[in-house]
C-alpha cells in the first residue's frame, strides 16, 4: 500500500512538472463538457487526469456551452478555448463572480444566443471588442442581459455588429462601470430595449446617430431607469433625434435618471399606451411636451412624481383614454399649468394623490367626470368625423354633438364625408366662412339630405366633387354666393335627385365646368344668366342630365376649349346654340351622342380649331342642320361614327378637310380699303408705290381661282394729255375686286405715271 500511494503522488508531481505531458484524455462534447466543467471546479487535478488541463481542452466540437461557468468561482484561463461551433452561449458565465479572464481571441462567428453570458460576472473587465471581427449579424439575435450586474466591465464595444439583433432588454443592467461609446451600432432590427441602460449609473453617451434607426422598437420601458448620469443630450443630438413611433411602452423610461433633460419634443409617441412612472424621481428635467399626441395613453400613474423643476404646458393633452392618474404630479412643486380641459370622462372623483405637494393651483385641476369638447381645427376635423361615425358616443366625449361643432377656424373640408354613406346628421348652423375648400366634400355620402341653405360659402374656391354621388341631396342652394369658386367640375355628377335652384349663382369666376350636371338625371334649372365667360372645360356638362332643357343660348363660351361629350344623353335637351363662339374649342367627341331631341342650327359655328368629332352626332334622332360650310381643316376624313344612326344628310356633312365654300364674297373676312394699302410720310401726305400695288394684286389673287389671276397690268388705264401719254393705276378698283364688289375702274385713287416723251420712253412717277 505505501508504494501504491507513493506511485501517485509521484504522477502528481511528474504533471505538475511536466506540464505539456500526454494523456490519454476523454474527448469534450456537448455530451460531457458541463460534467468536466463540474469536475474540474470540484478537484482540478482529477479532472486533468480524465479531460486534461482544461485551458487545452479541445472543444471543437462543443455547440453548447449554456450555463457551463454559471454560480461558479472559476478563473482559469481558458482564452486558447476553440468555440467557433458553439452556437449557444446562454448564461455561460453567469454570477461567474471571480472570472477574469482574457477571451477576447475567440472565435464567436456561430453563436446566436448571448443572452445573459456575463450576468453577474462582477469581475470580469476583459476586451471583448475583437469578437465583432466574428459575429455574424445573420445569426446572432439574442443578447439581452448579457452584461447585467457586471459591475467593473467598462471595455469598448464599437466594433460588433448587432444589425440582425432583436432582443436587447437589460443589456447593461447594473454594469455600474460601463461608459463606452456605442453610438455607430446599427440598431435597426431591434425591437425590444427595455431596461438596456437601467442602473448603469457611469452611463453617458450621446447616442443620437441611433434616430431614425429605432423606427422597430416597441419597448422602451426602463431603458434609462436609474441611469443617474445619463443626459440625454450630445453633438449628435442625444434622444431628440430618436424615432419613437412605434413604441407602445414608455413605463419608467427615465424614473430616476437624475440627471436627464435631453430634448424629446418633436417625439411621436402616438402608439404610447403605457407612460407609468416615465419621469419619476427625474428631478433635472423640464423639457416641452405640449405637442405630445398621447391620446393612446391609458396609464399615467406617477408620471411625473417628484419631477420638481417640471412646468411644461399640458393643456391640450388628450387623456381621454386615461384609466390610471394616481400621483400623476405628486410633488412636482414647480407643475401649475391649466388642465381645467382635460376630457377625463373615466374618472369621477380626483385620483389618489393626483397632485399632493405639487404647485397646481385648484382652478387648474381637471373637471373630474367631464368632457370638455375638443376646438375643432383643420388637424382634426377629418378625425372627428371619422370618430362620429365609427363611435358617436365616443365623439361625444371628446367633441361633443356634431350639430353644435364650432367650426370657424377650419379653412379645408376636402373630401369631409366622402363615403360617409350613412351621413345625414343636421349641420345647418355650422359657421363655414373660412372654409375655401370643399371639393368632394359629400362625395359619396348617398344619405344625405341635410339643410344647408343659410350656409355662407363666399371664401371657397373649389367645389368639385362637392356632391357627388350624393344620390338624397336636393338641398336649397339658391342664395350661396360662390362668386370666388373656380373649379365645380362633377359638382353635381350623379348627384341623382338635386334639381334645386342655382339661376341667381355668379359663376363668373368658374374656369371647370366639366361633368357638372353629368347623370344629375332629374336637374332642369333654368342657367340662362349665367356668365361662363370664364370657363375653360365643359366636357361632359350636362352629360345623362335626362330632363335638362335649359337655356343656354347666350352663354358666351368663347374660352371654352373642350365640350367633349358635353350634351351626350341629354335627351330632352333642344336648345338654340346659333349664337354661340366655339372659336376655340378643340375637342367635340360625342358632344350630341343621343341627345335625341336636339336640333339647333349651328351652321355658323366656326369649329376650324376642332380636331376630334367622334361620334358627335351618333344617334341624334332629330339633328339635320347644313354643315357643308363648316372649316374642318384639321380633320381630313370622315370621324369614326360621326353621325352614325342620325337624320343628318349626306349633303350636309362638312366637306372633310377643306373649309367650306371658295366664293370669297361670302368670306366671314372683314373688307380691305384702300388704306390698308398706304403709307403715310413725315410730310403727312399719303403716297402708294408699286410695292403696295403689288400686295394688293396679290391679296386679290389669294381669293380666286387659278384661271382667273390678274396682274397690275389689268388695272392700268392712259390718258394724252399735251402730247404727253398719262398712265394710272386704279387701286379702288383692286380693292373692290378683293371685296368682291362691282367697280367703276374710272376716277379711282390712283397712281399717275408720266412718259417724258424722251426717245428712251423712260416712265417717270
Amino acid at each position: 500500500m505505501p508504494s501504491q500511494k507513493l506511485f501517485s503522488c509521484l504522477l502528481f508531481a511528474l504533471i505538475l512538472l511536466v506540464p505539456n505531458i500526454c494523456f490519454a484524455t476523454e474527448p469534450i462534447t456537448d455530451a460531457n463538457i458541463q460534467t468536466a466543467v463540474d469536475a474540474w471546479i470540484a478537484d482540478p487535478s482529477n479532472a486533468t487526469t480524465i479531460y486534461g488541463p482544461i485551458s487545452d481542452w479541445d472543444v471543437s466540437a462543443v455547440t453548447d456551452m449554456e450555463n457551463l461557468f454559471k454560480e461558479t468561482n472559476f478563473n482559469d484561463d481558458i482564452g486558447s478555448w476553440n468555440v467557433e461551433n458553439v452556437k449557444n452561449m446562454f448564461c455561460m458565465f453567469t454570477d461567474a463572480t471571480a472570472f477574469n479572464q482574457d477571451i477576447s481571441g475567440w472565435d464567436v462567428s456561430s453563436v446566436t444566443n448571448m443572452q445573459r453570458i456575463f450576468q453577474g460576472a462582477s469581475d470580469f473587465n476583459k476586451p471583448l471588442d475583437a469578437w465583432g471581427d466574428h459575429l455574424d449579424p445573420t445569426k446572432i439575435n439574442k443578447i439581452a442581459y448579457l452584461f447585467k450586474n457586471a459591475e467593473d466591465f467598462n471595455q469598448p464595444l464599437s466594433s460588433w455588429d448587432v444589425s440582425g439583433v432583436t432582443n436587447m432588454q437589460g443589456m447593461f443592467e447594473g454594469a455600474s462601470a460601463f461608459d463606452q461609446d456605442i453610438s455607430t451600432w446599427d440598431v435597426s432590427a431591434m425591437l425590444n430595449m427595455n431596461g438596456v441602460f437601467k442602473n448603469a449609473i457611469a452611463f453617458n453617451q450621446d447616442l443620437g446617430d441611433w434616430g431614425s434607426k429605432l423606427g422597430q422598437v416597441n419597448n422602451l420601458s426602463y431603458i434609462f431607469n436609474g441611469a443617474i448620469a445619463f443626459e440625454g443630450t450630445g453633438d449628435d443630438g442625444g434622444v431628440s433625434t430618436w424615432d419613437v413611433s412605434n413604441v407602445t411602452n414608455m413605463a419608467r423610461m427615465f424614473m430616476n435618471a437624475d440627471n436627464f433633460n435631453g430634448d424629446i419634443a418633436s417625439w411621436d409617441v402616438g402608439e404610447a399606451t403605457s407612460m407609468e412612472r416615465m419621469f419619476l424621481n427625474a428631478t433635472s428635467f423640464n423639457g416641452d411636451l405640449s405637442t405630445w399626441e398621447v391620446g393612446a395613453v391609458t396609464n399615467m400613474t406617477s408620471m411625473f412624481g417628484f419631477v420638481t423643476l417640471f412646468n411644461s404646458d399640458l393643456s391640450d393633452w388628450d387623456v381621454g383614454e386615461v384609466t390610471s392618474m394616481e400621483k400623476l404630479f405628486l410633488n412636482a412643486t414647480n407643475f401649475n399649468q391649466d388642465l381645467s380641459n382635460w376630457c377625463v370622462p373615466s374618472f369621477q372623483e380626483e385620483p389618489t394623490s393626483f397632485a399632493l405637494n405639487s404647485g397646481l393651483a385648484t382652478e387648474n385641476y381637471p373637471d373630474w367626470g367631464a368632457c370638455p369638447s375638443t376646438p375643432i381645427t383643420n388637424d382634426n376635423i377629418h378625425e372627428a368625423v371619422d370618430l362620429w361615425i365609427d363611435d358617436e358616443a365616443a365623439a361625444l366625449a371628446e367633441y361633443g354633438n356634431i350639430e353644435d361643432w364650432e367650426v370657424g377656424a377650419v379653412t379645408d373640408m376636402n373630401a369631409l364625408f366622402y363615403e360617409a354613406s350613412s351621413f345625414n346628421e343636421n349641420i345647418d348652423s355650422w359657421n363655414v366662412s373660412a372654409v375655401t375648400n370643399m371639393a368632394q366634400m359629400f362625395f359619396k355620402a348617398t344619405d344625405f339630405a341635410g339643410d344647408l341653405s343659410t350656409w355662407e360659402v363666399d371664401a371657397v374656391t373649389d367645389m368639385h366633387s362637392m356632391f357627388k354621388d350624393a344620390t338624397s341631396f336636393n338641398g336649397d342652394l339658391s342664395n350661396w354666393y360662390v362668386g370666388a369658386v373656380t373649379n365645380m367640375g362633377t359638382m353635381f355628377r350623379t348627384a341623382s335627385s338635386f334639381n334645386g335652384d342655382i339661376s341667381d349663382w355668379n359663376v363668373a369666376a368658374v374656369t371647370n365646368m366639366g361633368g357638372m350636371f353629368g347623370d344629375a338625371v332629374v336637374f332642369n334649372c333654368n342657367l340662362s344668366t349665367w356668365n361662363v365667360g370664364a370657363v375653360i372645360d365643359m366636357d361632359y356638362l350636362f352629360y345623362g342630365a335626362l330632363q335638362f332643357n335649359g337655356d343656354v343660348s347666350t352663354w358666351e363660351v368663347g374660352s371654352v376649349t373642350d365640350m367633349k361629350n358635353m350634351f351626350f344623353k341629354a335627351k330632352a335637351f333642344e336648345g338654340d346654340l346659333a349664337d354661340w363662339d366655339v372659336s376655340s374649342v378643340t375637342d367635340m367627341y360625342g358632344m350630341f351622342n343621343t341627345a335625341l331631341d336636339f336640333n339647333g342650327n349651328i351652321a355658323t359655328w366656326d369649329v376650324g380649331a376642332v380636331t376630334d368629332m367622334d361620334g358627335m352626332f351618333e344617334d341624334t334622332n332629330d339633328f339635320n342642320h347644313d354643315l357643308s360650310n363648316w372649316c374642318v381643316e384639321n380633320i381630313e376624313e370622315e370621324p369614326t361614327s360621326f353621325a352614325l344612326n342620325s337624320s343628318l344628310a349626306a349633303e350636309n356633312y362638312p366637306d372633310w378637310g377643306n373649309c367650306g365654300s371658295d366664293d370669297s364674297g361670302d368670306s366671314d373676312a372683314p373688307p380691305v380699303t384702300v388704306n390698308d394699302f398706304l403709307i403715310l410720310e413725315e410730310s403727312g401726305s399719303q403716297i402708294h408705290n408699286t410695292e403696295l400695288l403689288s400686295k394688293a394684286i396679290s391679296h386679290l389673287n389669294a381669293g380666286l381661282d387659278n384661271s382667273e389671276q390678274v396682274t397690275i397690268m389689268d388695272f392700268l388705264k392712259g390718258t394724252v394729255i399735251d402730247g404727253n401719254l398719262h398712265m394710272e393705276f386704279d387701286l379702288q378698283a383692286i380693292v373692290d375686286a378683293i371685296n368682291g364688289e362691282s367697280s367703276d375702274t374710272s376716277g379711282g385713287d390712283g397712281i399717275e405715271i408720266e412718259l417724258d416723251g424722251d426717245d428712251d420712253n423712260e416712265i417717270v412717277y
